[in-house]
């Protein structure tokens, strides 16, 4: 519980101001107001068998607060996941604080506008020299993840797609 609490606390330190209202209705502002709801993913290594989650979209103050459950696979434990998504017109970036309940903690930003789709993310903390700047396309009842790694001197990529459910 403190980790999430400290992940909270962190990701609210690091935006220092609420959301504040476009002028005019960006992508950022359309896709955010759509993604409520529940969505299911299938997530794909270059190393591992797909995966399929579930997870739930809601509102959360100036967030998209998205609570997943995704299975034991590859000799991992199940476990519980909370991603937050905004998009800040202060600091001019989308920004995500993930972590799990197994104490895993993931802050990204991406200097993409708030009208692109199409998005290039860097991990700000933890800092990985291993992993290599992912790719987020986003619509408002999809979401695709490209990522790519090295691991023991090979590359691994990751490509997780996921669909808003009626």
């Amino acid at each position: 519980m403190p980790m999430r609490r400290a992940a909270v606390l962190l990701a609210g330190a690091f935006l220092g101001c609420a959301y504040p209202t476009m002028a005019r209705a960006s992508l950022a502002q359309h896709i955010l107001t759509a993604w409520p709801g529940r969505w299911s993913c299938v997530a794909l290594t270059s190393t591992t068998l797909p995966v399929k989650l579930t997870m739930r979209a809601a509102t959360y103050g100036p967030w998209v607060q998205f609570r997943g459950n995704e299975p034991a696979h590859d000799g991992n434990p199940a476990r519980t996941f909370v991603m937050l998504v905004t998009y800040s017109r202060h600091a001019k970036k989308w920004l995500i604080d993930s972590y799990s309940d197994r104490g895993g903690v993931i802050l990204s930003n991406s200097a993409a506008g708030p009208d692109q789709r199409r998005q290039t993310w860097i991990n700000i903390y933890p800092v990985d020299p291993a992993q290599e700047p992912g790719t987020i396309v986003m619509g408002e009842t999809t979401w695709n993840t490209y990522d790519a790694w090295t691991a023991h001197g090979k590359r691994i990529t990751a490509h997780t797609s996921c669909k808003k459910l009626p």
